[in-house]
């Protein structure tokens, strides 16, 4: 199954990736190019959300077959044990004895298989993630607003070595410029990013608009230090409810439980 689902998935990407470089050829102005772009971008990340969520009710299934597998070898090898003290004693013919071995043989080969399939599925459900993870990255996100394209998200990728243990520099600087704490709505992961499937971990949201003269002053200090951020302007489905300043590192999508 996984290998069938990862070709398609392949297959999909690829006539994706041809049409933007089709379009490319037939001189589409850079404006359409990048809508496309985006376009196939959205629906590579849906395919793979699609590729995640199917893959992981298939390990699921598979993880309770194993169980099941693993209780019955378990009962096979117990027989055998019994069926060789039998033997010794002549209650039970060789033949019928060899044949229960053999059972139990067949019982432990089918938990390979099934291991195999399980690592086969994991392995599918972290390559389409880190697919999801890159194309995510190149998402630029733009919405019309009164007839204008209004840039949603601002994103500077700083080179600093960013931890959440250098958030209190941040927070006293904007004390001694403002007077008043740093509006910290999230420090870490909370449920709301975990319900999103976001690492948010390593990463703390702001509540200040990046167009207030708080946001623009935080976010001028930001690149000074090299920190990097995410400035949301509005509501991005999947990736913000709304109004903020994200400090850190993008929040990559996680794999649904």
């Amino acid at each position: 199954m996984t290998k069938s689902v990862a070709v398609i998935a392949t297959l999909i990407s690829i006539c994706f990736f041809i049409s933007i470089s089709s379009a490319a050829q037939r001189n589409i102005k850079p404006a359409k190019k990048q809508a496309l772009a985006q376009y196939v971008i959205a629906e590579v990340l849906q395919l793979n959300d699609e590729i995640v969520i199917t893959t992981t009710a298939y390990k699921d299934h598979l993880l309770i077959v194993l169980e099941n597998q693993q209780l019955e070898f378990e009962r096979l090898t117990r027989e055998v044990d019994i069926q060789q003290q039998l033997l010794r004693q002549d209650l039970i013919s060789r033949k019928e004895f060899e044949e229960n071995k053999l059972a139990v043989a067949m019982a432990n080969y089918s938990i390979k298989i099934t291991k195999r399939r399980i690592a086969g599925a994991e392995k599918l459900i972290v390559e389409t993630q880190a697919q999801t993870n890159s194309a995510m990255m190149q998402q630029e996100i733009k919405e019309p607003e009164n007839g204008t394209g209004v840039t949603l998200l601002m994103r500077y990728d700083g080179k600093a070595q960013w931890s959440l243990a250098d958030s209190k520099k941040i927070e006293n600087f904007f004390y001694s410029r403002f007077g008043y704490s740093l509006p910290v709505a999230a420090w870490g992961a909370t449920d709301l990013h975990r319900r999103m499937h976001l690492d948010h971990s390593n990463a703390m949201d702001v509540a200040l608009n990046p167009d207030s003269a708080e946001g623009q002053v935080l976010m001028n200090y930001l690149r000074d230090a090299g920190i990097p951020y995410m400035a949301f302007r509005g509501r991005i489905a999947g990736k913000s409810t709304g109004v903020h300043i994200h400090i850190g590192k993008p929040s990559l999508r996680l794999a649904s439980p």
